[in-house]
């Protein structure tokens, strides 16, 4: 008769002082989903300007802000240098990714490419202009007559 041996019955690892933690944080992303599905309808049908609207968008801001807290605080203990190494299992390892795409999603992007040296001589290479795809065609007021208009087109030699 085979023997078990008592190693294999530990296939799932004993509970960790951050579980219950982890599990909050992941209640908190759910009934944040929910809340931003809940806007999102209202927001298509013409809804958004209503007290509910209102206040699906207050909790929905107040949970994200929640688990991004949250999760910062988890990566501080998860990484602590002067503390025991942490296992870290399936649940803490997606709400890490989800962090993580949480934060690309919310940076702001335009900055790095608006204000990086390399981008926009990148972009001059290669032919495309940031600000004069968004500012094709611009209508200047003349000097002479407020209500006479003339148009303004960049051109690839202006500067940016």
């Amino acid at each position: 008769m085979n023997k078990i041996r008592p190693q294999t019955l530990l296939l799932i690892s004993p509970p960790q002082s951050h579980d219950y933690f982890v599990k909050f944080l992941f209640s908190i992303k759910i009934i944040f989903m929910i809340l931003a599905l809940c806007y999102f309808f209202l927001k298509e049908k013409n809804k958004a300007n209503t007290k509910l609207a209102e206040n699906i968008l207050f909790w929905k801001d107040r949970c994200e802000f929640i688990f991004i807290a949250g999760i910062s605080l988890l990566i501080l203990y998860l990484f602590n240098p002067r503390g025991q190494p942490k296992i870290i299992d399936a649940t803490t390892k997606f709400l890490l990714f989800v962090f993580g795409i949480l934060v690309l999603i919310h940076s702001n992007w335009e900055l790095f490419f608006k204000e990086s040296k390399w981008i926009q001589e990148l972009q001059e290479i290669t032919g495309g202009y940031y600000k004069s795809k968004i500012t094709s065609h611009i209508k200047l007021p003349t000097n002479n007559n407020p209500n006479e208009v003339t148009y303004f087109q960049n051109s690839p030699s202006s500067s940016i």
